[in-house]
């Protein structure tokens, strides 16, 4: 391929990105919503193979692209960003779903008269539990990763509005957030200097894979590393390649000295390279089915699987443990999505603005505007 072939490629390529980008509904994204979620329930199933660890990456790096990729729209369109109008959209987003399931929750241990983890609650209310040590297994443990994404949600909107009129100086900090964040992980976990379980539910040992996705927000809508971008991605079979080097890289999670440093690191610009990949080739009849009304649907509703598959996993899988394991899997996603359709349209919808009703493929979930 001469050069002139290369460029002219590269611009139709470039083209078609941009014209996705723009549209109300990006392409893809709600069906890598639906994969990270499945990636948890199967693995909180208990199907060993499966890492719902890298579905909760995913889910971070694709929170930061969306929420980046949101600040600046309005930044673009209005010179600057509404506090009150962010803040306000993430409490109607994630307060009412979250506060629901854990009520939801607590009336079924007082109904069955069980031990009620009230500090659990209450560090969930809150959105600390990622500092929360927990001793054994509740409904609330996995809203650690919705503290994270709380104290993102917090922290990132200031940083953008202080960095706002110069989107180079962002990209910048955000490498530097993202090189710090490394080397608190590693330093962590091969001092020692903090336990396994601090370094895996963390902010600051987490919060490279969200400025990975703001870091891709920001590439994207400056033009930025084009060429190798399109190098990456531009073949139809690149999103195949880039999920697959992704599973392969979970598989090797069991090796705490490649998880924390180097697995943590390397699967967040993976995943923004999926992302990148699924978004231009959604059109392709190899991957039209990310673009699917059923993989719209699961992303739309992933926030509510993620809150009820803790309560709904244990539960499917004890009504039906004289059955096969297919018919068990079968059934416990399927009560877990009955759950979580309800949250979503009676819970979520009831609480969330119009205007984000519309747009709800552009807002991120677990919890991702």
């Amino acid at each position: 391929m001469n050069m002139t072939d290369f460029d002219s490629r590269l611009a139709a390529w470039w083209q078609g990105l941009e014209a996705r980008l723009q549209l109300r509904e990006i392409p893809a994204l709600n069906s890598i919503r639906a994969a990270a979620v499945m990636l948890v329930i199967m693995s909180h199933f208990g199907i060993d193979a499966i890492n719902g660890a890298l579905g909760v990456q995913m889910f971070f790096t694709l929170s930061g692209f969306l929420i980046t990729w949101l600040l600046i729209k309005e930044n673009e369109r209005f010179g600057h960003i509404s506090f009150k109008g962010f803040y306000g959209r993430r409490i109607l987003r994630i307060f009412p779903a979250m506060y629901f399931y854990i009520a939801f929750g607590l009336l079924i241990l007082l109904v069955r008269g069980r031990e009620v983890p009230w500090k659990d609650i209450i560090t969930s209310i809150l959105y600390l539990q990622n500092y929360i040590s927990f001793e054994k297994e509740t409904y609330v443990r996995h809203t650690w990763s919705l503290a994270v994404e709380e104290q993102f949600y917090i922290l990132w909107p200031l940083a953008f509005y202080a960095l706002r009129k110069n989107y180079r100086n962002m990209v910048w900090t955000l490498v530097v957030v993202t090189i710090v964040s490394w080397a608190v992980r590693a330093s962590y976990q091969l001092a020692p200097l903090r336990s396994d379980s601090y370094i895996y539910h963390a902010f600051e040992t987490r919060m490279d894979q969200l400025a990975v996705g703001c870091f891709l927000a920001l590439v994207l809508h400056q033009g930025l590393f084009k060429k190798v971008l399109f190098i990456i991605t531009s073949n139809p079979v690149s999103p195949l390649v880039i999920a697959s080097m992704l599973g392969i890289s979970s598989l090797f999670h069991g090796n705490h000295d490649y998880r924390y440093p180097v697995a943590y690191s390397i699967e967040p610009l993976l995943t923004a390279a999926l992302i990148v990949s699924l978004i231009v080739h959604a059109g392709h009849p190899l991957w039209r089915f990310t673009n699917s009304g059923l993989a719209r649907y699961l992303g739309n509703i992933s926030y509510s699987l993620y809150l009820y598959q803790q309560l709904t996993l244990s539960t499917a899988r004890r009504l039906t443990e004289n059955y096969s394991l297919g018919i068990q899997i079968v059934f416990a996603v399927a009560v877990t999505i009955c759950f979580a359709m309800f949250s979503y349209h009676f819970v979520e919808r009831r609480f969330r603005p119009d205007t984000e009703a519309r747009n709800n493929p552009l807002i991120p979930t677990p919890r991702r505007v």
